[in-house]
C-alpha cells in the first residue's frame, strides 16, 4: 500500500513543485521551490518514512498506528505545501513561469554607486561586529571543541564537549547566535554577490569574502558537529544560480564531490569512523544521519505525544510566548530526548532530536496542527520569495534571498515554531535596515554637501 501511495505522491508533488518553480527543479536552476523539494522533503523525509513504514531495515520498531500518522503527514506536507504556494501566487497575480525567469536574466546591479562605497563601510561595520561575536563565544567555552579535536580527543569526548559547548554556553547566546552564527554568513553571501555585480573595484569585495568565508567557517565549527559547516559551503550553490541564473552541470558536480568528500572527512576525523563498514552503516554513518535520524524523530513524537508525554500546548514558543498559554519553554525536540534517552541528557552526551515540522505541530497542537501547518508554512515561504522575486537584485537582496533559502529549508526538518515566530530573522531584517539606512544616509549627505 506504501509504495503505491508513495509513487503517486510523488509524481503529483513533483509536478506540483515544478509548477510553482516555474516550469524545472533541476539542480542546475535550483532555487526556493526545488530546494525545499529535494532536501528537506526528498531526501531527508521522503526517503526515510518509505524505509520506516515499509520496515526494509529491521531497527525501526513503532505500532501500525504512529507509522501511518509519521508517514502520512509527510505525504500530506509534500502536496499541501505547493497547493498553498500556488493559491498565494494566483491570488497576488504572481506567474513563476514569467517572474522567476525574468529575475534569473537580471545581472546584479550595485546599489547607490559603481562603487558601493555607501555599502562598503556599513558592511565592514558588522564584519567587525560579528567577528568580536564569534572571538566572544569562542570566550565563553570552558573546552572548545575545535581545539579539543585539534589535540586528539575521542569521539565520545569530542561530543560531550559539543553538547556542553551548545547547552552549557556560559556567556550571552544571543549575541553568539544573531551576530556570528546567523550575521557573518548573510554577510558572505552578500560580499560574494558583489563580486559578480556591476560595481568597481571588485578586488576589495573578494577580500572582504575571503575573510567572512574564514569566519563563517569557524562559527559553523563552533560545536563540531558535523553538517553545520557542510550546509554552508553547500550554500553557495543557489548562491550561484541566484546570481547567474543558471549554473553548469559541472558545477553541480563539483559542489556534490565536495559533499561527498566533506562527509568523508568529518565521520573519519571527528566521529572516528575508520573502517568503511562503520561509513557505510544504516545505523551509525553518514547515510544513516541523512535518511533516517531526521525524519526518525517524526515518529517517536507520534509515538510519545500524548500518550507518554502530555501535549505541549505552545511551551514550544518562546518563553514570553509560551508564557501566554501559562506554559514554561519547552521545545518537543528535547522533550522527546529527555524521555527516551534521560541519562544520555543529563551526562551531556546528547542534545535534541528535532525533526519534520509536523512532528512539533503535533507536539503542541495535535490533530489541527499537523492539518494547519503546512498550509501556513507553504503560504509564509511564498509570499516571503514573492517579495524576493519583485525587489530588486542587488547584492544585499540576493544574500538575503539566499539565507531565506537555508533557513526556512532547514526549517522543513527542523520545527514548526521557526515559522512562526524567529528572534534572528527579526534580528536580520535589523542589521539589514540598518545597513541600507547608513549607505542612504551616507549617500544622501555627500550629495547634499555638493
Amino acid at each position: 500500500m506504501y509504495n503505491v501511495i508513495s509513487i503517486i505522491v510523488l509524481v503529483v508533488s513533483y509536478h506540483l513543485f515544478k509548477k510553482v518553480a516555474g516550469g524545472t527543479l533541476r539542480l542546475t536552476q535550483i532555487n526556493i521551490y526545488s530546494y525545499i523539494f529535494w532536501i528537506p522533503l526528498f531526501s531527508l523525509s521522503f526517503l526515510g518514512i518509505n524505509v520506516i513504514a515499509n520496515s526494509w531495515l529491521p531497527f525501526f520498531h513503532y505500532s501500525p498506528i504512529v507509522i501511518n500518522m509519521g508517514y502520512f503527514s509527510v505525504v500530506y506536507s509534500m502536496i499541501v505545501i505547493p497547493l498553498s504556494m500556488l493559491f498565494i501566487g494566483n491570488l497576488l497575480k504572481f506567474n513563476p513561469y514569467k517572474d522567476i525567469k525574468h529575475y534569473s536574466q537580471q545581472s546584479v546591479r550595485s546599489i547607490l554607486s559603481n562603487e558601493d562605497s555607501y555599502v562598503w563601510f556599513p558592511m565592514l561595520l558588522f564584519t567587525f561586529l560579528g567577528i568580536w561575536a564569534l572571538f566572544y563565544g569562542y570566550s565563553q567555552l570552558e573546552n572548545i571543541p575545535i581545539l579539543k579535536f585539534l589535540e586528539g580527543s575521542s569521539a565520545i569526548d569530542l561530543l560531550k564537549y559539543r553538547i556542553e559547548a551548545s547547552r552549557n554556553f556560559m556567556g550571552i547566546v544571543q549575541i553568539k547566535n544573531m551576530l556570528a552564527d546567523n550575521l557573518l554568513p548573510l554577510l558572505s553571501y552578500i560580499a560574494f554577490a558583489y563580486i559578480y555585480s556591476r560595481t568597481k573595484r571588485k578586488e576589495r569585495w573578494l577580500m572582504l569574502f575571503i575573510l567572512l568565508f574564514f569566519f563563517s567557517l569557524l562559527i559553523k565549527l563552533f560545536t563540531l558537529a558535523k553538517i553545520p559547516p557542510i550546509t554552508y559551503i553547500l550554500s553557495f550553490l543557489p548562491l550561484l544560480v541566484i546570481i547567474k541564473g543558471r549554473i553548469s552541470k559541472r558545477t553541480v558536480a563539483i559542489f556534490g564531490a565536495v559533499f561527498i568528500l566533506s562527509l568523508l572527512f568529518v565521520y573519519i576525523s571527528i566521529a572516528k569512523m575508520t573502517s568503511a563498514n562503520e561509513y557505510l552503516s544504516f545505523q551509525t554513518g553518514p547515510v544513516a544521519r541523512i535518511l533516517f535520524v531526521q525524519i526518525q524523530g517524526l515518529f517517536e513524537h507520534f509515538a510519545l505525544f500524548p500518550e507518554k508525554i502530555e501535549f505541549l500546548n505552545g511551551a514550544s514558543f518562546p518563553s514570553w510566548i509560551s508564557g501566554l498559554f501559562g506554559k514554561t519553554h519547552l521545545t518537543s525536540a528535547r522533550a522527546v530526548m529527555e524521555y527516551l534517552y534521560p541519562e544520555a541528557v543529563r551526562n551531556g552526551t546528547i542534545g535534541v532530536m528535532n525533526t519534520h515540522f509536523s512532528g512539533e505541530a503535533w507536539a503542541n497542537f495535535g490533530y489541527p496542527g499537523v492539518i494547519i501547518a503546512p498550509i501556513y508554512v507553504g503560504i509564509i515561504i511564498q509570499l516571503i520569495f514573492i517579495y524576493f522575486y519583485r525587489m530588486p537584485k542587488d547584492p544585499i537582496n540576493i544574500g538575503l534571498m539566499n539565507y531565506s533559502i537555508i533557513y526556512l529549508g532547514n526549517s522543513i526538518v527542523g520545527g514548526f515554531v521557526a515559522f512562526v515566530y524567529s528572534a534572528i530573522i527579526l534580528f536580520i531584517i535589523l542589521a539589514i535596515f540598518i545597513i541600507r539606512q547608513l549607505a542612504n544616509r551616507s549617500a544622501q549627505y555627500k550629495w547634499k554637501k555638493m
